[in-house]
C-alpha cells in the first residue's frame, strides 16, 4: 500500500483531504492544519544530529600585566624631567601599551557531539 497525506484540524481533529483550502468543512474553522502521513508498512527511520557547545573565556597573564601597569605609571613620572624626560615617558607609554596587547589571550574551545 502507498502512503496517504492527510490533513487534520487542529480545532476539531477531524480529517480532511491534503489539497483542501480554507476552512474545515466540519467546524467551518479557519486556521492551522497539521499534515499525516499514514502508511501500512514498516518504516525505518532514523534520524541524527550534532550537538555544539562553545565556550570563550579569556586567560589572563598577570605577570605581562603587572609589568605593563608599572610602566605606565613610571611613563606618568618621567614627563617631569624636561623635553628628555616626556619623550622617554612616551616611549615607555607605548612599549606598556604593546606589552599589555600580550597580557590576554582569548581562548574559544567548541565540543561537538554527534547523536
Amino acid at each position: 500500500m502507498a502512503a496517504e497525506i492527510i490533513a487534520v484540524c487542529r480545532h476539531c481533529k477531524q480529517e480532511m483531504p491534503a489539497a483542501h483550502q480554507g476552512p474545515c468543512p466540519h467546524c467551518h474553522q479557519p486556521g492551522v492544519r497539521d499534515i499525516a502521513i499514514r502508511c501500512s508498512e514498516d518504516l525505518h527511520i532514523s534520524d541524527g544530529g550534532v550537538i555544539a557547545l562553545t565556550r570563550r573565556y579569556r586567560i589572563w597573564n598577570w605577570g605581562i600585566m603587572g609589568l605593563a601597569l608599572v610602566l605606565t605609571i613610571a611613563s606618568a613620572f618621567t614627563g617631569a624631567g624636561g623635553i628628555y624626560g616626556i619623550i622617554f615617558g612616551v616611549v615607555l607609554g607605548l612599549v606598556s601599551t604593546a606589552i599589555g596587547i600580550f597580557a590576554s589571550t582569548n581562548v574559544k574551545e567548541i565540543e561537538k557531539t554527534a547523536f
